[in-house]
């Protein structure tokens, strides 16, 4: 296969594939859950492409494993 340079520097060749998903936070027995980028014990690496709002960021590129949404649910006393 014979591909011309400039059609690749101009990604030509460039593919898009675009997915949507809903997600919603849910009242629990221990209370309501909350999306936020604040998420205990994950390192900010993680959450680079998280807003402040917990979402993540319009044209991220995402691989699997990403998070998408961070979302924290309340645990009980322990």
């Amino acid at each position: 296969v014979l591909i011309n340079e400039r059609l690749v520097r101009e990604d030509i060749y460039t593919s898009l594939h675009i997915e949507e998903y809903t997600h919603e936070a849910r009242d629990t027995k221990l209370g309501p859950e909350e999306i936020t980028r604040e998420i205990p014990g994950v390192g900010d690496d993680a959450l680079r492409d998280l807003t402040m709002d917990g979402i993540v960021r319009k044209g991220a590129e995402v691989r699997a494993g990403d998070i998408l949404v961070g979302k924290v649910t309340p645990k009980g006393e322990t």
